[in-house]
């Protein structure tokens, strides 16, 4: 759209119109690089631990495994469960007390994006309850007392019906974890390969505890036998 001036002319005679042309400026701005911001990735938390099934005596190694797409992961933050928290990116830890407990790592990138890995641990008691062979009872009518990998000293004599041998077959409990209990069993065995049990029971073995078993071998033939003792610490429920 133009604008038009009338111009007083000087005299009457003189009436003389002058457009005025109109100046349209435009300005354009062009963009030959234009850097657009991507958003933050948050970081991905995950780590591993060893051993999978600790007891209350094992140190369990923490190690994460987290990462960040793309950036650095700043801050490492883990919450064992217990109270116990640390802030390092591999770290240890040990739990005084068996049953179940969530950990949970949080980390942190540098550009304050967080993610959380969770895992439960199962921790369980720590048997200090040990068997341990005591060859001071009769082990010279051919008695031998066996405690799975420990071979005991082989038999030269036979055993003589109706006779009491005693066996001596010592468990020990440190007491440092409470009373605790062990299986076992007791088997009679000749060259032939034929065996039979004659005694299993289960004892609670407190702190310096002390028992007797017994049985009797009227209905044993004659002849020379192995008498085997094997005593194991049951794995907890």
């Amino acid at each position: 759209m133009g604008i038009i001036r009338i111009q007083k002319p000087k005299n009457k005679a003189d009436k003389t119109i002058i457009p005025i042309t109109p100046i349209l400026s435009i300005t354009i701005i062009l963009c030959t690089l234009c850097v657009l911001s991507a958003a933050n990735q948050p970081p991905v938390a995950d780590f591993t631990y060893k051993p999978q099934n600790p007891t209350t005596a094992d140190t369990v190694y923490f190690n994460s495994t987290s990462y960040d797409p793309d950036g650095e992961i700043i801050n490492y933050t883990w919450e064992f469960g217990d109270g116990g928290i640390a802030y390092d990116e591999n770290v240890v830890h040990r739990y005084t007390e068996p049953g179940e407990y969530l950990v949970n790592l949080t980390v942190k990138d540098n550009n304050d994006a967080i993610n959380t890995s969770s895992k439960i641990i199962n921790v369980s008691s720590h048997h200090d309850v040990y068997i341990k062979k005591d060859y001071t009872g009769s082990y010279n009518t051919g008695i031998r007392i066996d405690n799975q990998t420990t071979q005991g000293i082989p038999p030269d004599k036979n055993l003589t019906l109706g006779e009491v041998y005693i066996i001596k077959y010592k468990v020990v409990n440190n007491g440092t974890a409470g009373p605790e209990t062990t299986h076992i069993t007791v088997t009679i065995s000749n060259y032939t390969g034929w065996s039979k049990e004659i005694a299993n029971y289960t004892k609670n073995i407190n702190k310096y505890h002390r028992g007797t078993v017994s049985w009797n071998t009227t209905d044993l033939s004659p002849g020379k036998y192995n008498i085997t003792v094997n005593a194991s610490i049951p794995d907890d429920a």
